[in-house]
């Protein structure tokens, strides 16, 4: 076996997959050392999107997590999640994200922006499922996204109406 990639757009040696950097990755977009998996960050992770060292399942961060959506260290379950800055009786898995949530930023616009973009063409109806989230609080998702939201699915009612 050669010391080079075996694919696209690898740096570093011995990866498969494709935009690894580091070595001995396999999958994509992995950074760091012996990943396995996609969007891992960091050394010796296995399964997606693992942030830190040691973790298996997906979307960990810290070390030495196994599970899912677990952050700091030596974690084995899924954990409750906060929401709005504060605790809910949910898990992350439990929680349906409405899609007008998932988005790409735009590079020549700011993360504000876009987020308040997106949502100025999102449906009332959907807009409306992002408020019933567990502890919304407009306050805080306009200082996360730029969009005051309530006032934002007021408007759209009224021009439904005109």
């Amino acid at each position: 076996m050669s010391d080079k990639t075996t694919t696209n757009h690898n740096t570093g040696s011995r990866n498969s997959g494709d935009c690894n950097s580091g070595d001995h990755n396999i999958g994509n977009h992995n950074s760091g050392y012996y990943n396995s998996g996609n969007y891992n960050s960091g050394n010796h992770n296995s399964g997606d999107c693992n942030s830190g060292h040691y973790n298996s399942g997906d979307c960990n961060s810290g070390h030495y997590n196994s599970g899912d959506y677990n952050s700091g260290l030596f974690n084995t379950d899924e954990p409750i999640v906060r929401m709005f800055n504060k605790s809910t009786d949910k898990r992350l898995s439990d929680i349906v994200t409405p899609n007008c949530l998932y988005f790409e930023v735009d590079a020549t616009d700011s993360y504000k922006e876009t987020f308040t973009r997106r949502l100025n063409e999102t449906s009332v109806d959907e807009l409306i499922e992002v408020t019933e989230l567990p502890n919304f609080d407009n306050d805080i998702f306009k200082e996360i996204s730029g969009c005051d939201l309530l006032g934002l699915i007021e408007k759209k009612k009224g021009e439904r109406h005109d």
